[in-house]
């Protein structure tokens, strides 16, 4: 194991604050400063649609800016990272996840009961290959895995959406 040195880190630091996005610099003020969580809040609503999902180039190798699930994932991970949980009592933060959660179970299309990892509009914009969409790409658990277990840790056991997660892992087993 290799240890990063002051002046390793201190390079790094550099890099974030001359290079970086907001989030990036809000994420890691909170990681490895003393920066409240609610800057990275902040600075992810600027990725959010109005739709609830998430796009906007949150993905740096996928520039569409229309919603999709594996960028919405994406932004999931990144507020997990930052220390929310569904115990978090941020009014802005609970609106942000009802917005996103809406959007992953009323408006995203499930094929085969998941979550495409690319969709169409991807192939609109720039984007890394993986990013295309492919009709006869084989539907993989990504990001359909993920997204069920966010809802289960972002969401009490009363809402709606924590017991829709819960039905669809069951017939995932199936």
């Amino acid at each position: 194991m290799k240890i990063v040195t002051k002046s390793i880190f201190s390079t790094i630091e550099k890099q974030i604050f001359n290079r970086g996005r907001d989030l990036d610099v809000a994420l890691f003020n909170v990681l490895f400063g003393d920066m409240p969580n609610d800057f990275v809040l902040d600075a992810i609503s600027m990725y959010q649609n109005k739709d609830g999902g998430f796009g906007n180039t949150l993905e740096m190798d996928n520039y569409n800016p229309n919603s999709s699930p594996a960028v919405t994932c994406e932004a999931l991970s990144i507020l997990k990272l930052a220390g929310f949980n569904h115990k978090s009592d941020s009014e802005f933060l609970k609106q942000m996840l009802n917005k996103t959660f809406n959007y992953l179970y009323n408006s995203c299309e499930l094929k085969n009961n998941k979550w495409e990892f690319a969709i169409k509009s991807n192939n609109d914009f720039a984007c890394a290959n993986w990013w295309k969409y492919n009709e006869i790409a084989v539907l993989n658990n990504n990001p359909t895995a993920s997204v069920l277990a966010y809802t289960i840790y972002f969401l009490s056991e009363d809402k709606p959406y924590f017991k829709k997660a819960i039905k669809m892992i069951d017939n995932c087993i199936k």
